[in-house]
């Protein structure tokens, strides 16, 4: 990505003139109509200063220390004569709290000394942006300082419809990185504290979304994203553990719950939807799933609001060891918006239904399964076709519609990942193969023309595709796993 060092109308020259020679570390700077030479030996020979930031009184210089296997450095100077200010740091100087990095870039954020750079991890040859915050003395405020080599695989995400995407990582201790669509700029990562976030949901408007996290019960989380923090919670019944799934209608959301999926060693375990009316934040109705001769239904991994107005789920089917039942069949179940249960199909496999679209151009369902492959369900649930892919037990774990809803996109859970594209008019198969290390898609959404596939990979990777044109530049992809300048 570009590096933004240039601050009009202030300028600063880059002693780049000398190539080739060990001078590349002098850097002359003109602020505004003050000049002068520093040839510092806190950079090392042979590598120019990476970034400077100045304010009224000073300049901050930030790079790689003069030891190449060392930290990120940062020297505040005087503007007036340039000279090191002794107060900040530890003479002048502040050194990354992470081993073997360089800074590229700073700036000020909220009153703040943020600088940005990135760590080189030799296990994936690769080099892992990260950013700290310092205080007008130096001092490293740890609350505020991510290193993005610890932000693990996302798991969820949502967009906000005009300009930033959000990103969920799993586990005990999420976090949440705020990203700029336009160019993926990052700027605010921040961990959670509120459990292992499970799945996200957006209404499409306001400044709230909707967080799964799970427990024994688990809860849901009314999320401001515009200060990416918690506003309030609502917990779960007993045995709604795992929220695998959301969908939207205009005032309610509806919550695919699992219970924990299998026998658990007197019962066969079911899973359940729950109704919460958005404005209130509050539960208005829930439908326990069943069991039958065929088996459980859990495991509610999605589910979507069609055209017709009907909340549709997707279930997993498992092999079993509980005799005589060796089989349980996943199903697509279909309620009313009050949760009365309108019908069932089940699907003879122990496959798992991962994602869903729902167009309006005709009266299906596309989910993409376990196996790879594309389940068509008509809404009245009397027809069911598999649409091959051509791709051969590789999960579809995320799904979204084009803006004309002419066409669905799944992402796949493997390496390299893959986009796959169905027409929905004609359903013929697209396939875009990415980039070795983009891959295991299990979350993404679409803005404007551009769909965003999250990656479950360590670090976690955003991959930015072009729909119209079904192409991705890989420039776009694998922010965390390359340098970037703050925003």
């Amino acid at each position: 990505m570009r590096k933004k060092l240039i601050l009009y109308p202030k300028l600063v020259v880059w002693g780049i003139a000398i190539v080739g020679m060990v001078f590349l570390a002098t850097t002359v700077y003109a602020v505004g109509f003050r000049s002068w030479e520093i040839n510092s030996s806190n950079f090392p020979s042979g590598a120019s200063p990476k970034g400077v930031y100045y304010d009224s009184n000073n300049l901050y210089v930030v790079g790689h220390n003069k030891d190449n296997t060392g930290e990120g450095v940062i020297e505040k100077r005087h503007k007036q004569d340039g000279s090191l200010d002794q107060t900040f740091g530890v003479n002048g100087l502040a050194n990354s709290t992470i081993w073997n990095t360089t800074f590229n870039a700073v700036g000020n954020l909220s009153g703040k000394l943020t600088a940005a750079g990135c760590a080189k991890n030799t296990t994936y040859n690769i080099c892992q942006p990260f950013f700290e915050v310092r205080d007008s003395a130096g001092t490293l405020n740890a609350s505020q300082t991510l290193p993005l080599e610890s932000v693990d695989g996302f798991i969820a995400s949502f967009t906000n419809g005009v300009d930033f995407g959000y990103f969920f990582t799993g586990g005990g201790t999420a976090k949440v990185a705020k990203v700029r669509l336009s160019d993926l700029s990052i700027f605010e990562i921040k961990t959670l504290d509120f459990g292992n976030v499970t799945t996200v949901g957006y209404p499409g408007s306001g400044n709230y979304a909707y967080l799964g996290v799970s427990g024994s019960p688990g809860k849901i989380v009314k999320f401001d994203f515009t200060t990416l923090t918690k506003n309030s919670e609502l917990t779960l019944n007993t045995d709604e553990n795992i929220p695998d799934s959301v969908a939207f209608n205009a005032t309610d959301m509806f919550w695919g719950i699992s219970e924990s999926g299998g026998y658990d060693g007197v019962n066969l375990t079911r899973g359940s939807v729950v109704k919460i009316n958005i404005a209130g934040f509050s539960r208005s109705a829930s439908a326990r799933l069943t069991t039958d001769v065929d088996g459980f239904e859990d495991f509610v991994f999605s589910a979507v609001v069609a055209p017709d107005g009907y909340l549709y789920i997707g279930t997993g089917g498992v092999v079993t060891k509980m005799s005589p039942l060796t089989i349980s069949k996943a199903r697509v179940i279909k309620f009313d918006s009050s949760l009365t249960r309108q019908g069932v199909t089940k699907i003879n496999s122990p496959v798992k239904l991962y994602s869903v679209v729902a167009s309006n151009i005709t009266n299906y369902l596309y989910f993409g399964l376990s196996n790879g492959q594309i389940l068509r369900v008509s809404t009245d649930l009397n027809n069911i076709y598999t649409i091959s892919t051509g791709l051969n037990n590789i999960a579809l774990r995320s799904a979204f519609l084009s803006s004309d809803k002419l066409y669905g996109y799944f992402g796949t859970d493997d390496q390299p990942g893959k986009i796959i594209r169905i027409s929905i008019s004609n359903e013929a198969i697209s396939t875009l193969t990415l980039n070795s290390g983009d891959g295991n898609l299990i979350s993404s959404f679409r803005s404007g023309t551009y769909g965003y596939f999250a990656a479950n990979t360590a670090p976690g990777r955003i991959i930015k595709a072009d729909l119209p044109s079904f192409v991705f530049n890989s420039s776009d992809a694998a922010i965390l796993g390359g340098e970037f300048t703050a925003a």
